[in-house]
């Protein structure tokens, strides 16, 4: 770690990424600092500086990006399914009822989705054209 102008030990890059990569795969900071052999607090620390909460939370970003991708994949078999159990009159009324009232929750979250995308980008839009 090198230190910045008043003396403040700062993080370098690869030890913020070792840190990263540490707590994304395994199940506690304990388990993470000893990975990286530091002990806890040292990464306690670490975790509190701006430049590893920016790479971390990148680094989720990229996690969460690449989960929906796997999720999209699945997504019209998923819708498939759950049409299938709705549809089936000799299903248990219970599973009919849980597969109607999660297609609609669904249908509902992504119409949301879609109309915030839409509005955000309207907003980004307005922005660029007074600025």
């Amino acid at each position: 770690m090198k230190a910045d102008k008043s003396g403040q030990k700062m993080p370098d890059v690869e030890t913020i990424a070792k840190a990263v990569s540490c707590l994304l795969s395994k199940p506690t900071v304990k388990a993470a600092a000893k990975s990286m052999g530091v002990s806890p607090k040292t990464l306690q620390r670490l975790r509190k500086t701006p430049e590893f909460r920016a790479a971390f939370q990148e680094a989720q970003g990229e996690l969460v990006k690449t989960a929906i991708a796997e999720l999209t994949v699945s997504a019209k078999p998923a819708a498939q399914v759950l049409r299938k159990i709705f549809s089936d009159r000799r299903a248990s009324s219970a599973s009919r009822t849980s597969a109607a009232t999660n297609t609609i929750r669904l249908c509902l979250d992504a119409y949301e989705l879609n109309n915030l995308a839409e509005r955000i980008a309207a907003l980004e839009r307005n922005l660029r054209e007074t600025a």
